[in-house]
């Protein structure tokens, strides 16, 4: 199970150091976490990617994760659970 934490803007963010690196666990967990997410009304999901898991990039948008921001070595990724979720920068 991806390890998460709750934050002040009713949303979820995915602790990216403390998950599968297997692209076919990571997609099951990720899938299960959007699962619950929205059954507890969270409103939006950030997952943040070094460099090295930029190979799970394609994973989390074919889920509907869009690119918040980057730096450069790592990219945040969130996905709006409710329409017009506010998404700080």
């Amino acid at each position: 199970m991806l390890e998460f934490q709750f934050d002040a803007f009713n949303g979820v963010i995915i602790s990216a150091t403390k998950f599968s690196h297997a692209e076919s666990d990571f997609s099951k967990q990720l899938n299960q976490l959007i699962v619950d997410a929205n059954s507890e009304g969270k409103q939006l999901i950030w997952l943040t990617l070094d460099i090295s898991q930029s190979f799970l990039i394609k994973s989390a948008t074919d889920k509907g994760f869009v690119f918040h921001n980057c730096l450069e070595e790592q990219l945040t990724l969130i996905l709006r659970l409710i329409v017009n979720a506010y998404a700080p920068f």
